[in-house]
């Protein structure tokens, strides 16, 4: 009895000194609440192996195309990877590992968590949730994207990406250039295309991606005329930077790209 009346007295008397001097738990010793993101939002933070990572909760409507990116980046030109989760809602909730960045169909109402685990070295991330629009076809698609470096080893590239309709065979024309580089560099960037159908069944109750290619052209030179035969689901169309290269002090490179998409008749 002696021994535990000391160790109480002595914590209490730790309790009161940290009080006193303004001491607060660090990240490492207490994991945070999940932080709410909605569609449109952008959050940002860091991740380092053995802390706690964050996890974002938002809310979503069953047959939302929802695309989630991470925007994780090395510190220091250094190394970083991670298991990032979404769970669903409902009374079938359930977890699954995404590669970021993803699109998702959502089978119900209700909240869904993204969590960061299993982190290895240390980085920062730019978690963004939006929906995909449509693509209008009543005119053609005038864009830009674009390759950069910037302070990391990993490239940072733009996406843009657009939901297509499976009940007619689409008819795709592209055309591209020319490349816009920093002044006194030189370098190349050809634009991939692909036609992403989704996992799963059509009507399932579950979480279903656009992570199979339907049709996919890398490196187009110059332009391309292509037909994708309709499909049972919806499909996803994803336009981004394939391989580039551009000489110092080039540090980011962009290519205007110009699609048009028809419905064959």
């Amino acid at each position: 009895m002696r021994h535990v009346i000391r160790l109480t007295c002595l914590t209490m008397l730790l309790v009161a000194l940290f009080a006193v001097s303004g001491y607060q738990p660090t990240n490492a010793q207490t994991a945070e609440a999940p932080i709410p993101i909605k569609y449109g939002d952008t959050q940002k933070g860091s991740l380092k192996e053995k802390t706690p990572s964050p996890s974002f909760t938002f809310q979503g409507k069953a047959g939302d195309d929802v695309l989630i990116d991470g925007g994780i980046q090395a510190s220091n030109n250094g190394f970083i990877s991670d298991e990032t989760t979404l769970t669903a809602p409902g009374t079938s909730a359930y977890t699954e590992s995404i590669n970021l960045p993803t699109v998702v169909l959502l089978p119900a109402d209700g909240q869904y968590t993204i969590n960061f685990t299993n982190v290895n070295g240390e980085g920062t991330f730019n978690l963004s949730l939006s929906t995909i629009g449509a693509f209008d076809f009543s005119k053609p698609l005038t864009a830009t994207i674009s390759a950069s470096n910037g302070d990391s080893f990993y490239a940072t590239k733009t996406r843009l990406y657009y939901m297509l309709p499976a009940k007619e065979a689409l008819q795709f024309q592209v055309s591209y250039g020319p490349v816009g580089l920093d002044k006194g560099s030189t370098g190349n960037l050809t634009p991939d295309l692909h036609v992403l159908g989704l996992s799963g069944n059509p009507g399932a109750a579950t979480l279903r991606f656009f992570s199979f290619d339907v049709a996919e052209v890398n490196g187009l030179l110059g332009g391309l005329s292509f037909t994708v035969p309709k499909n049972d689901d919806q499909m996803l169309l994803m336009l981004e930077p394939g391989d580039f290269s551009y000489s110092n002090p080039g540090r980011s490179i962009s290519l205007p790209v110009t699609l048009t998409i028809t419905q064959a008749k």
